[in-house]
């Protein structure tokens, strides 16, 4: 075809040599055609004559096309024959083993591989694909040349620096899965066989080719791969030129090396069978296999630190927990760190942090760590009021003992009472109470407060006794004295009188009501008097006074011959 002006062209192909030798002005000339021009389309469509110009004028020379230009569109093309122009007259001119002029125009996911050769031209207008590239919407998209042995072509001639266009060797054009690794965007479904040992890609449309290919799958170490299975494409159904209601049958053989405990990578999945086929209807059909893979991806381990908790002052053991891990692996060691393992960290709340894990197998696995929480709780403090005794009339110093510190730590003041602690205070026994400890690190400790016991002893001898004010604790009287006081021994020390306030009645041995308030003289209990006290045989024993002594309200006291002493009713 000499122009392709503002047209489509599908599943076209030319299989003729083009020549053109004798012509005046410029020339475009192309294996399949002459120039696409103003928004032509061109698609699946393939020449594989070669082109051979001898002409004096500007010349625009390639396999497929000599021009693309204005805004034109070439894709899934491809051009096998070799181009060339005759030493005449030396004038301008552009070959490409594709395309001698792509001005202002695309072409993609198309291929040459003829030679290029000019001897009259200048080597910067001779490309591997495109002699020249022109305007800014010009542009190649994952398109190919053969790069022959000892040729310096670039892919665009007159642009050492386009992109979109790779020269590959013969032997990387023919290798099946490393070419369709290279051409991106390429429908090897659909649209192109892929290549294999002697051939190059070619078009399912124009060509009866099946490609069989072996599935692909993704599957994470240590899990098993799904049933290999093939997919076949073109053949029959695609190829245009074929028989109405073909058929043909294919029963290819797969196999792979993957297993569940293979490490991550990559396995191919083999598929093999017969080179060709003949269809029910009797076409010849190449058959293209194309190996599969099993994509072994690293499998999830999570590597989880433990929430533990300690009592302050402790050390902190750390550890960790894990889940994924397949086909005998093992964790050696993980990198635990947290701010609160010390034993001098305070209470509270700490991050666990976990990394580095190392053990067998483990380049197999995605590892996601997960924090964990340490807690670190108050340790056990007691706090014990100390028990002590004091003798009446003296102020008591309180004190207390501590069990359960640690690192160091110090009381700093601790509240301590005591309604006995004061001089004034009756002999008898009294709490004392510890609270509101104080100090640096206290609220590191959960604490206990014992109390102690401050007892308050009489004074003894002298003008010390206990009839000299200090009232002594004894059980208490009413009505008549207990016979059990009898056979006690009395003594009234040194002129103290020993006194009771109010009125007493009491009776000796015999039987005698001995009236309080008439010994005291007045008969009302309220004066000072004595009476005796009797032994348990009837014989008198002391002498027991009453006295208005405030201190000894409510008591009657006894003094014998030893200097033991007695009073109830305090």
């Amino acid at each position: 075809m000499g122009q392709a002006f503002n047209t489509t062209i599908s599943y076209s192909y030319a299989l003729g040599d083009v020549a053109v030798t004798d012509a005046d002005g410029s020339v475009y000339v192309g294996g399949l055609v002459g120039a696409a021009a103003t928004v032509a389309k061109i698609d699946s469509s393939y020449a594989k004559g070669d082109v051979f110009v001898a002409t004096a004028g500007e010349k625009y020379v390639g396999g497929f096309a000599g021009s693309i230009d204005n805004l034109s569109r070439v894709s899934n093309s491809y051009a096998w024959g070799d181009v060339s122009v005759s030493p005449t007259v030396a004038s301008e001119g552009y070959a490409g083993g594709f395309v001698g002029l792509l001005d202002q125009s695309s072409l993609s996911y198309s291929y040459s591989t003829g030679r290029v050769s000019d001897q009259t031209l200048d080597a910067t207008t001779l490309g591997g694909l495109v002699g020249k590239m022109n305007g800014s919407q010009a542009f190649v998209l994952n398109s190919f040349f053969l790069q022959y042995s000892g040729s310096s072509l670039q892919g665009v001639g007159t642009d050492a620096d386009a992109t979109g266009v790779t020269g590959l060797t013969q032997a990387q054009f023919q290798d099946t899965e490393g070419f369709m690794s290279l051409a991106h965007g390429w429908d090897f479904q659909n649209i192109w066989a892929p290549p294999s040992s002697g051939y190059y890609p070619e078009l399912y449309a124009l060509s009866p080719v099946v490609a069989v290919m072996a599935g692909s799958q993704v599957v994470s170490y240590g899990d098993s791969a799904s049933a290999l299975a093939s997919n076949q494409y073109g053949g029959v159904d695609r190829y245009l030129l074929g028989q109405e209601g073909d058929s043909l049958t294919l029963d290819p053989t797969l196999s792979t090396s993957y297993g569940a405990t293979n490490d991550v990578g990559n396995y191919a999945v083999s598929v093999s069978g017969v080179s060709s086929v003949t269809s029910e209807k009797g076409v010849a059909y190449r058959v293209v296999y194309v190996d599969g893979s099993v994509v072994v991806t690293p499998r999830a381990l999570t590597i989880t630190a433990d929430n533990i908790s300690k009592i302050y002052g402790d050390l902190a053991s750390l550890s960790y927990s894990v889940s994924g891990l397949v086909n005998g692996d093992q964790i050696s060691a993980v990198t635990l760190a947290s701010d609160g393992t010390d034993g001098r960290d305070d209470v509270g709340s700490y991050v666990i942090s976990a990394s580095d894990a190392s053990g067998t197998g483990l380049s197999n696995y995605a590892i996601t760590y997960e924090t964990g929480t340490l807690t670190v709780t108050p340790r056990a403090l007691t706090i014990t009021a100390d028990s002590l005794s004091k003798t009446y009339g003296d102020l008591a110093s309180l004190t207390y003992s501590a069990n359960g510190l640690v690192n160091g730590d110090e009381i700093g003041d601790v509240t301590l009472v005591s309604s006995g602690a004061n001089a004034a205070a009756a002999v008898g026994d009294y709490a004392v109470h510890a609270s509101d400890a104080s100090g640096a690190d206290m609220a590191n400790y959960s604490i206990t407060y014992m109390d102690g016991v401050l007892s308050v002893l009489a004074k003894s001898g002298g003008n010390d006794s206990p009839g000299a004010g200090r009232p002594l604790p004894s059980f208490p009287m009413a009505g008549f004295i207990p016979s059990e006081f009898y056979a006690k021994s009395f003594y009234q020390g040194h002129g103290q009188s020993i006194a009771l306030q109010g009125g007493l009645s009491g009776q000796s041995p015999s039987g005698e009501a001995s009236d309080a308030a008439s010994a005291a003289g007045d008969g009302s209990g309220s004066g000072a008097g004595s009476q005796l006290a009797y032994g348990s045989g009837g014989e008198v024993a002391g002498e027991m006074s009453l006295t208005d002594d405030p201190l000894l309200t409510g008591a009657v006291c006894f003094s014998g011959t030893s200097s033991a002493m007695i009073c109830s009713g305090l």
